[in-house]
C-alpha cells in the first residue's frame, strides 16, 4: 500500500461512467446532420429545376399567345374585312380570355423570379397618380361586367416614390382584381392613396364591400397557390398567386401589406411604401 507523509495508508476513490450510449447518440447526430445536408442539397436542386422549368414554360407559352392576340386585334380592326356583330363579339371574347391567360403567365414568371431571388426592380421616380390610373384601367372591364363602381382619390395628388412602375402596377391591379372578384354585382371598390409625411410613408388602400375573410383564414392569405375556398366546386376561380405576388413585390420596394377584414362586410388591403416628400 501507498503511505502518506503522516505514515497512514493513502486511499483513492474513483468513479467510472459508461459513455457508450453517449457515443452512439453523437454518431447518430452526426449521421443525421450529414443526411440533412444531402436532403437540403437535393431539395434546393429540385426547387431550382422547378423554377427554371416554370420560367421556360412561361416564355414558351407567351410566344404563341402573343400571336393569337395579335391576330385577334387585326380581325377586330377589320384589316381582313368587315365582321358582323356575332363575329366581333367572338373576337373580343378571344382577346379578353387571351389577355387574362397572358397576365396569368406573366404572374407565374414573376413568382418564379421572386422565389429564386432573380427579380430585379427598374426603380425610378414614379408618380403614383399615373400608376393608379393605369391599374384601374387594367381592371375596369371586369368591374363594368359586374356593374361595380370604382372610386379613386389621392392626397396629395403629386406623390412621387422611387419604384418599378410596372411591378407596382402589377401589385395594385392584383389587389383591385381580388376586390372585384369577391364583391357582388353592383358593389363598390375604393382606391384611396394617402401620403403621410410625418410617418415617412404613403398608403395605397383598396377597400371593398364584398364577402370578407374569416379571422382564422387571415394567416393563410399570402401563401402561394392557396385558395381559401378550396372545394372542387369553388365559386371563385384563381391560382392563389395574386396576394403572394403583391407581398413579394411590395417587400422588394421596402414596404409592407396590411389587411383588415370583417366576414360578410368586406376587406381592406393596404400597400405601405416609404415616402420622402
Amino acid at each position: 500500500p501507498e503511505f502518506g507523509q503522516d505514515g497512514r495508508p493513502v486511499r483513492y476513490i474513483g468513479t467510472t461512467l459508461d459513455i457508450t450510449a453517449l457515443k452512439h447518440a453523437q454518431q447518430s447526430l452526426e449521421q443525421y446532420s450529414a443526411d440533412l445536408l444531402v436532403t437540403n442539397a437535393a431539395l434546393e436542386k429540385a426547387v431550382n429545376a422547378r423554377d427554371e422549368f416554370m420560367a421556360a414554360m412561361s416564355h414558351e407559352l407567351r410566344t404563341p399567345l402573343s400571336g393569337i392576340l395579335g391576330f385577334a386585334e387585326v380581325l377586330e380592326q377589320h384589316i381582313y374585312g368587315a365582321l358582323n356583330e356575332k363575329q366581333t363579339t367572338a373576337v373580343r371574347a378571344i382577346q379578353a380570355s387571351g389577355g387574362q391567360l397572358l397576365r396569368l403567365i406573366n404572374d407565374v414568371l414573376v413568382f418564379t423570379q421572386l422565389q429564386s431571388g432573380g427579380l430585379s426592380l427598374n426603380t425610378a421616380p414614379t408618380a403614383l397618380v399615373d400608376v393608379c390610373h393605369a391599374s384601374l384601367a387594367m381592371v375596369r372591364v371586369k368591374a363594368d361586367a359586374k356593374q361595380q363602381r370604382l372610386d379613386f382619390s389621392i392626397t396629395p395628388e403629386a406623390i412621387v416614390v422611387p419604384a418599378d412602375a410596372t411591378q407596382l402596377k402589377r401589385a395594385l391591379a392584383n389587389l383591385l382584381e381580388n376586390a372585384i372578384k369577391f364583391t357582388p354585382t353592383g358593389g363598390g371598390i375604393e382606391l384611396v392613396v394617402t401620403g403621410q409625411p410625418e410617418a415617412g410613408e404613403v398608403r395605397l388602400t383598396v377597400r371593398d364591400n364584398g364577402i370578407g375573410i374569416e379571422a382564422e383564414d387571415l394567416p393563410r392569405l399570402f401563401q402561394p397557390f392557396v385558395q381559401l375556398d378550396a372545394r372542387l366546386t369553388r365559386q371563385y376561380a384563381g391560382t392563389g398567386l395574386g396576394l403572394a405576388l403583391v407581398k413579394g413585390i411590395v417587400a422588394l420596394h421596402g414596404g409592407r401589406v396590411e389587411i383588415e377584414s370583417v366576414f360578410g362586410q368586406g376587406s381592406t388591403f393596404t400597400i405601405v411604401l416609404p415616402w420622402s416628400p
